[in-house]
C-alpha cells in the first residue's frame, strides 16, 4: 500500500511548478510525516507510508479517513488552534515567519499513546475565502516526551523536510 492520493488542489497546484516531480519525490523519501488538513479538520493526505506507520502506527488510508481533532491529543486543541489562526492571519499578511509555522502537538499513536512532535508548515489559500485553505504541515517526533520540550528552543528540520515545506 501506498500513501494515499494527493488531493487535486495540491496536485493543481503543484503541477503548474516545473519542480513538481522533484518536490513529490522529496515528500515520498522523507522520514516525517507530512499531513495536510482542511479547515473544516478533515485529513486529505498523510504519508508518506513508511512515516505514518513508523510514528502513528497507521496506515495512511486510517489517517485519511479522519480528522486532525483525532490526531491530536484533546489537551492541545486549544493551543494547536490558536497556533493554526495564527497562522492564517500571519500568513495573510505577509507577516509569517519560519518560527511562526512551527507548532509543537502531542499525536496520538493508533494506541492511543502520545507522541510529542514539532511541526512546521503552512496555510495553503485554496480562493480569497478563508473557509477554503487547507493547512500543510511536515511533524517530526521530539525526543524527551515531556510538554517542556514542546515550548523549548526551536529545532532546524532535516533537509528533506525544509526542502518539501519550502517547496512552494
Amino acid at each position: 500500500m501506498g500513501s494515499a492520493a494527493l488531493p487535486s488542489s495540491i496536485t493543481t497546484k503543484a503541477s503548474s511548478r516545473d519542480d513538481d516531480a522533484a518536490a513529490i519525490q522529496v515528500l515520498a523519501r522523507q522520514l516525517d510525516l507530512t499531513l495536510v488538513w482542511s479547515t473544516t479538520g478533515t485529513v486529505r493526505f498523510a504519508g508518506p507510508e513508511g512515516a505514518c506507520i513508523a510514528m502513528l502506527g497507521m496506515e495512511p488510508t486510517a489517517i485519511v479517513a479522519g480528522t486532525i481533532s483525532r490526531l491530536k491529543h484533546p489537551d492541545d486543541r486549544l493551543d494547536f488552534e490558536e497556533a493554526l489562526n495564527r497562522v492564517l492571519r500571519l500568513q495573510r499578511s505577509h507577516d509569517l515567519t519560519l518560527e511562526d509555522q512551527t507548532i509543537a502537538v502531542r499525536l496520538l499513536t493508533a494506541s492511543g499513546l502520545p507522541l510529542y512532535c514539532e511541526g512546521r508548515g503552512q496555510a495553503w489559500d485554496l480562493r480569497d475565502d478563508p473557509s477554503n485553505a487547507e493547512f500543510v504541515y511536515v511533524f517530526r517526533p521530539v525526543t524527551g516526551g515531556t510538554r517542556g520540550d514542546l515550548g523549548g528552543g526551536h529545532r532546524e528540520l532535516g533537509p528533506l523536510a525544509r526542502d518539501a515545506i519550502t517547496a512552494s
